[in-house]
């Protein structure tokens, strides 16, 4: 009798870890893919991901809407991917929606929430941040920069 109640607890927990494995192995088919230029089938792959909430597999499947690699281009669709990704923490999320926001693409031009997203990216070293965050600085009034500073010093990921 006492073992019904501890299979009702682990069962849950298994289940998770098998999904945890199999979202693993989808997301590294899809480099794979991805790296083989196959962009149709990272797209299949990856996309289920990100639909599940996987950060990386968000960020990834707004590039290929950047760049129109296994579907037509769509700037709005990369910033609502890159948004999901940069939202849960994730700094290459958080790149490229800085980029989106530096370069008004699928988005209104706006060089305190590029800023920001850079900030953010650049306290994770991800590469090419520090230059965005350069040029923004450069653009942007020391109001409009210390404004940026507080929308990212406010940042809490979502989980």
């Amino acid at each position: 009798m006492d073992r019904i109640p501890r299979f009702r607890l682990i069962a849950p927990l298994v289940a998770i870890a098998v999904l945890a494995v199999g979202c693993g192995d989808r997301f590294e088919a899809g480099n794979e893919a991805y790296k083989a230029e196959d962009f149709t089938a990272a797209m299949e792959l990856w996309k289920p991901l990100a639909e599940a909430g996987h950060p990386m597999a968000q960020s990834y499947v707004g590039l290929m809407y950047r760049k129109g690699e296994g579907v037509e281009p769509d700037p709005a669709e990369a910033v609502r991917w890159f948004q999901a990704s940069a939202d849960q923490g994730n700094p290459k999320g958080q790149f490229n929606l800085g980029v989106s926001y530096y370069q008004g693409e699928g988005v209104d031009q706006d060089l305190v929430q590029a800023l920001k997203w850079f900030i953010l990216a650049d306290a994770q070293s991800v590469p090419g941040a520090a230059d965005g965050r350069t040029r923004c600085t450069d653009e942007l009034t020391p109001q409009q920069v210390a404004e940026a500073e507080r929308l990212a010093a406010e940042f809490s990921p979502e989980s």
